[in-house]
């Protein structure tokens, strides 16, 4: 019998799974997703996406806007222009206020509106006797001599009060016939107190009391009124003299 040759077939192993290769796909950035009831990763949470806008944690809301933070300086310039603001407004305030006892109806008020101002031009010292423009004097030449303050019952040489008003002194004169309550209250006046000179004027004073600081006179009835002792509290050694600071005490004359 013939044989008839079995036809030879190749045979291949069936191709089996392949093998994993080392190059991996690059990994996608998926934001992690907590699951419902999950604990929160406590480095992420509360921290809302970098992407897009702003949106609260959780909850997919909108994030309100930052309020923009002021630095400690800005505060305190703000807090030191406030005071400023209040301390010029306090100012103004007490400068518009008429000071207490100066007021339009106050007894320095009045006695200022009554004040007579004289203009003096020289204050050159001269020898001898010396014509003034008023009377008595409130200011001009005069000696080199001052005359001590104080009461008098006499007439004191006049060129030395003068010299006396230009140290800050105030002169007041008065009539002789004046009576002697009203003398005793000038005596004390001028006892009392530094740099008043008081003295007799025994011609033509306009007043039984003037009062005199240099270029200013204060012309009065009696010697209790009150504005006698507000003259002699402004105008004694105030600035308008020409040497305020000047003696008067332990000079020529005695009370």
């Amino acid at each position: 019998m013939a044989c008839i040759a079995s036809p030879q077939y190749e045979t291949h192993e069936a191709p089996g799974p392949a093998e994993p290769t080392s190059a991996e796909p690059p990994p996608i950035d998926v934001p992690p997703v907590d699951a419902p009831g999950a604990p929160a990763d406590p480095g992420t949470a509360g921290t809302p996406a970098t992407t897009g806008d702003s949106t609260v944690a959780g909850t997919g809301d909108p994030e309100p806007p930052a309020m923009p933070s002021r630095s400690p300086g800005l505060m305190l310039t703000l807090l030191l222009f406030g005071a400023c603001l209040i301390g010029v407004a306090a100012l103004a305030v007490m400068a518009a206020r008429p000071p207490t006892g100066t007021g339009p109806g106050s007894e320095a008020a009045r006695t200022m509106i009554e004040v007579l101002t004289f203009p003096i031009e020289s204050t050159a010292h001269t020898q001898g006797r010396f014509i003034y423009a008023q009377n008595p004097p409130a200011g001009g030449p005069h000696t080199g001599e001052v005359q001590n303050c104080g009461f008098y019952t006499e007439p004191v040489v006049t060129e030395q009060a003068v010299h006396s008003l230009e140290h800050g002194a105030i002169w007041i004169t008065y009539r002789p016939e004046l009576p002697a309550e009203q003398l005793a209250i000038l005596r004390d006046l001028a006892g009392n107190r530094t740099h008043v000179l008081v003295s007799p004027w025994p011609r033509d004073l306009p007043a039984p009391i003037v009062a005199t600081a240099w270029g200013r006179q204060l012309w009065l009835e009696t010697a209790d009124d009150p504005k006698l002792v507000e003259f002699v509290r402004h105008f004694r050694a105030n600035p308008e003299a020409p040497e305020p600071s000047g003696a008067c005490p332990d000079k020529r004359g005695s009370p």
